[in-house]
């Protein structure tokens, strides 16, 4: 296995772009295809809004095409506690977004923002819910 980290000005905490890292299989002639860099909705420095949702954690050496947002739990007094989202629901889309397979590294900074920020997500159930960050 091998990692390949690639971000502009990823290091730079006034970056507009969000870090991105993928884990994929390598050998000497593979073609990881296109790989997308979502644009940072907020600077490092500034307040993050919350989803409260916790994520289900994948071993550091699991190929990006086996991960997948899944939705581990909802803070009952998270923003997210008010929508029809599930635990053990899959998200496909990130504000229209496809945040599978390789996109997905790409799609973790479409779940950031500011507080207020309104984040829309699609479950493969064929469910669609807005959540509103709140301040953490």
């Amino acid at each position: 296995m091998a990692c390949a980290a690639t971000s502009p000005t990823s290091t730079e905490t006034d970056s507009t772009y969000a870090p991105v890292s993928i884990i994929y299989p390598l050998s000497a002639d593979t073609d990881v295809g296109d790989v997308g860099i979502a644009k940072a909705r907020v600077k490092r420095t500034d307040p993050h809004g919350e989803l409260g949702i916790a994520w289900t954690d994948f071993p550091e050496d699991t190929p990006s095409a086996q991960r997948a947002f899944q939705v581990a739990a909802i803070d009952p007094a998270g923003p997210a506690a008010a929508t029809d989202l599930r635990v053990g629901d899959i998200i496909t889309t990130i504000d229209g977004v496809d945040a599978r397979n390789n996109n997905r590294s790409a799609a973790w900074g479409l779940l950031d923002g500011a507080p207020g920020t309104v984040v829309t997500l699609g479950t493969a159930r064929g469910v669609t819910v807005a959540i509103t960050l709140a301040k953490q």
